[in-house]
């Protein structure tokens, strides 16, 4: 998400300012998914054909079905439903960045072996 970065230690901070940047730039893009999914609310056919084809458990593909399960006032919701299952082709993480663990200057590590797993759980 554009303008993201934070210490994982206010983690909830950090997505919370992913979240708001999210919506800011990408106002636009919500816009259509929320009127989408409206124009395919008020379509009953439309909106019991998704439920039907999605109710069967080992579908493919786009989850269509988003647009049909969650409020169109959600349309951050509907988006990541929608990413879900597109395999890249609706996007794709272009950069992550994880600071989990201080970068010690003296490091060392130890390869040793067990006879069995009783003893190493000891």
């Amino acid at each position: 998400m554009d303008g993201c970065s934070g210490r994982s230690t206010d983690l909830l901070a950090v997505i919370e300012s992913c979240l708001a940047s999210l919506l800011q730039s990408h106002a636009d893009l919500l816009a259509g998914v929320q009127q989408l999914a409206q124009r395919v609310q008020a379509d009953r056919e439309l909106t019991n054909l998704i439920r039907r084809k999605f109710s069967i458990k080992c579908t493919t593909g786009y989850s269509l079905n988003a647009l049909v399960d969650f409020p169109t006032e959600d349309p951050l919701e509907i988006v990541k439903r929608l990413m879900i299952g597109s395999e890249g082709t609706l996007g794709f993480v272009s950069e992550a960045t994880y600071n989990t663990v201080p970068e010690w200057s003296n490091k060392a590590s130890a390869f040793i072996m067990f006879p069995d797993i009783h003893t190493a759980c000891k």
